[in-house]
């Protein structure tokens, strides 16, 4: 017989933690079965994994990652890594990368350390799209990021030299900008 066994995170030795967002649908539990319809209430630091289906969501706040947090669109394919392994995060789905604004005119995302953000259109509408102060080890890939002041601003940033994939650097791939104001 199957038994079903918890994916443990290295780095705090608890079972991985899931939050799923749909940004068209009703006030969730953030289960796969029953998403939150908004970020902001998804993200707790508890979380590991924010995974968010396609969709335009307007935050009415910066969205904070605390610490250790993967922000992921359902739209592309990603991998978990636990104790027993790296196994590809099941549940992906077709469509558009979600799309994430920020109606109160402030920074969308700011980053903690030990990010990824990956596989969203973040719209900037004329603050920053992600910013990031004294952190480290943060992934930046498959975004399209428009009408920002600055589409990435990271300042004093270091690697933690956690062991891979934890320690995974600072990387930014597959990124677009366009309509800043500024400089990236």
């Amino acid at each position: 017989t199957d038994t079903a066994e918890a994916m443990i995170n290295p780095l705090d030795g608890q079972p991985i933690y899931v939050i799923h967002v749909n940004p068209g649908g009703t006030a969730g539990n953030g289960t796969v079965e029953n998403p939150f319809n908004n970020a902001t209430f998804a993200n707790s630091p508890n979380a590991d994994i924010i995974r968010v289906l396609p969709g335009n969501f307007v935050l009415g706040n910066t969205l904070t990652l605390f610490n250790n947090q993967r922000l992921l669109a359902a739209t592309q394919q990603h991998f978990v890594y636990s104790t027993p392994g790296r196994f590809v995060l099941p549940g992906q789905v077709a469509g558009a990368n979600p799309i994430i604004s920020n109606s109160a005119l402030t920074n969308v995302i700011q980053l903690g350390s030990n990010n990824e953000v990956s596989g969203f259109g973040i719209n900037g509408g004329g603050a920053i799209g992600i910013v990031g102060t004294n952190i480290s080890d943060f992934n930046l890939n498959r975004l399209n990021i428009a009408n920002a002041s600055h589409g990435i601003q990271i300042t004093n940033f270091s690697q933690s030299g956690l062991p891979a994939p934890f320690g995974q650097g600072n990387l930014i791939e597959d990124v677009t900008v366009a309509g800043s104001t500024a400089n990236g």
